[in-house]
């Protein structure tokens, strides 16, 4: 943990360093109080290099509870919303589809249509007990991919067990 100035400290940190190598560092806001807190704010490579997401044109929003809500790059906005008990949605909107700011809501609104819609869904266990995962992906124009992914508890790994298209 460190100060602005990157001193270390004990008490009130500004940042705060994983460091995987020799040299190589991500560093993380550690200030409750700021914008940026938990978020990553630079990396550090084994040459000296420091790269941040803010140079990069990258915005992550979160809500209240430090959840990442929105993605902002200079590409596309990601939003990412709960759509159902069992899944989310991460929706991608290009250009003037991305809406405008919404102070009031901390949030980019007024979105347009989304270019691509990937949801992850938990649709529950198959009749082995295993666990699954779904994952839906729809482009605009109406073609789609899914996946389901299971988890086998005695190998304890994830294998694909399904996967469909539809193209229109």
């Amino acid at each position: 943990m460190c100060d602005t100035n990157g001193a270390p400290v004990v008490q009130s940190p500004r940042y705060y360093d994983l460091r995987l190598s020799v040299g190589s560092a991500y560093r993380f806001g550690a200030d409750r109080q700021a914008e940026d807190y938990m978020g990553m704010i630079s990396f550090t490579t084994p040459y000296g290099r420091i790269g941040t997401l803010q140079g990069g044109g990258v915005k992550v929003i979160r809500d209240g509870n430090g959840v990442i809500r929105q993605i902002n790059v200079p590409e596309c906005l990601v939003d990412i919303v709960v759509s159902t008990n069992i899944g989310y949605e991460m929706r991608f909107y290009m250009g003037a589809e991305r809406g405008a700011w919404n102070p009031s809501l901390g949030l980019y609104g007024s979105l347009g249509a989304p270019y691509v819609v990937n949801r992850i869904e938990d649709p529950g266990n198959d009749a082995n007990g295993n666990q699954r995962v779904s994952f839906i992906q729809e482009r605009a124009g109406g073609s789609s991919r899914r996946y389901m992914y299971t988890y086998t508890a005695n190998s304890k790994k994830w294998g694909l067990g399904m996967c469909s298209w539809r193209c229109s």
